[in-house]
């Protein structure tokens, strides 16, 4: 997970020789929605194993299924 969040005022100067003020800030928008996600997907366990569900998962979506608990 990123910890160090601040990016170096050079980066940015070096970034803006290659793109306008509006393409910086799609840039950074777009690495930070990333960032978000792979922060969400870690706070729930969801990884690269997609074969199999996190352990919470199993006693979510596998509820004992009887004829009393089906309704018509």
């Amino acid at each position: 997970m990123t910890t160090d969040v601040k990016v170096p005022q050079s980066l940015f100067d070096e970034v803006k020789k290659h793109f306008s003020e509006q393409e910086v800030v799609e840039i950074t928008a777009t690495v930070a929605s990333y960032n978000l996600v792979s922060r969400f997907l870690v706070a729930l366990d969801i990884g690269e194993q997609n074969d199999q569900k996190p352990e919470w998962a199993t006693k979510v979506t596998n509820p004992t299924s009887t004829d009393e608990n089906i309704q018509s």
